[in-house]
């Protein structure tokens, strides 16, 4: 005979449970969960799936967001570099490298 399937995701068993998952059968979750018990947070599986996605692509947009601020610093740094450059030199051929620099640095942003 087949198990029945998961209908539900309780996020406060998630930490107890071996496989990190919190996932119940109807008759499961209500052996484990009377009335009497603490409240638990759980939803239906279609609905918490959902929000397990929606996690995952909050924490990838942190990521994105982390990466585009390390390389705003780094374009800020060369910036500040190319300005120091410019004031301490007036030589004609490392003027034009830092020219080119900065152009480059400002097609990429």
């Amino acid at each position: 005979k087949n198990p029945p399937l998961a209908k539900i995701k309780c996020f406060s068993c998630v930490k107890y449970d071996p496989q990190a998952k919190g996932l119940f059968c109807q008759a499961c979750f209500e052996a484990r969960h009377p009335p009497f018990r603490v409240k638990h947070h759980h939803l239906p599986i279609e609905l918490a799936e959902d929000i397990d996605r929606a996690a995952d692509l909050q924490v990838l947009e942190a990521e994105i967001d982390q990466r585009i601020a390390g390389v705003r610093d780094c374009i800020g740094e060369v910036q500040g570099s190319y300005n120091l450059m410019v004031s301490q030199d007036d030589d004609p051929v490392e003027e034009h490298l830092v020219l080119r620099t900065r152009e480059q640095i400002e097609q990429t942003e």
